[in-house]
């Protein structure tokens, strides 16, 4: 799979948790596939819950734009969406930060410190 990023072709899968992800070795962004980064999130701390969402359920919800990078799963491009869009039940997130979101297989793509803002 080529890095939406640094378009290194070699992301390394790795465990994490139980959990198989594909990172870049270059520049250190991690892809997740469907429901992974949710299953990750749990697993570093299970009353992350919270911070739980779901960015297909209402997409009138949140305001996308082509993000200029290609799904490493299926080679669409890529959008880019506000993560503080989503409202998190019971509270709102408030990170300032975007993230990549494919619209075939619902995979996220987070740059390096992405998930470190999330947790």
């Amino acid at each position: 799979m080529t890095c939406p990023s640094c378009k290194n072709e070699n992301l390394t899968r790795a465990d994490y948790k139980g959990i198989q992800l594909d990172y870049c070795p270059t520049c250190y962004g991690v892809w997740f596939d469907r429901d992974e980064l949710r299953r990750v999130k749990d697993k570093e701390d299970e009353f992350l819950r919270w911070i739980d969402f779901d960015p297909w359920e209402d997409e009138t919800k949140f305001q996308i734009s082509k993000a200029n990078r290609i799904c490493p799963a299926c080679e669409v491009p890529l959008y880019e969406v506000k993560y503080d869009d989503f409202d998190a039940r019971p509270r709102r997130v408030s990170l300032g930060l975007k993230i990549d979101l494919c619209n075939v297989c619902h995979g996220i793509w987070l740059d390096k410190g992405e998930f470190d803002k999330i947790i």
